[in-house]
């Protein structure tokens, strides 16, 4: 799936793809691409119950831009982890 984000976003996401495996997503980076589609979503995490996506990596790149090389896990998947 294409991710077309700011190229600003982009960039959080690179410099933390870590946190983001952590979280069950995975990414084909595609660096010889025009900035802002370099990164295109190849899995995400699954579960019964919830199903994540754009929104997620959103709110990653959200937290990721206040506290860069920190670790954190999206709404979703502290909600699943709770439950």
């Amino acid at each position: 799936m294409n991710l077309d984000l700011p190229a600003a976003d982009e960039l959080v996401l690179v410099d933390n793809l870590d946190t983001f495996k952590l979280n069950g997503f995975d990414f084909v980076l595609d660096l010889e691409a025009e900035a802002g589609h370099r990164v295109k979503l190849k899995s995400y995490p699954y579960s019964r119950s919830t199903s994540f996506g754009p929104r997620d990596i959103e709110e990653l790149i959200f937290l990721l831009r206040d506290h860069p090389g920190e670790t954190f896990w999206c709404s979703r998947v502290r909600s699943m982890f709770a439950s």
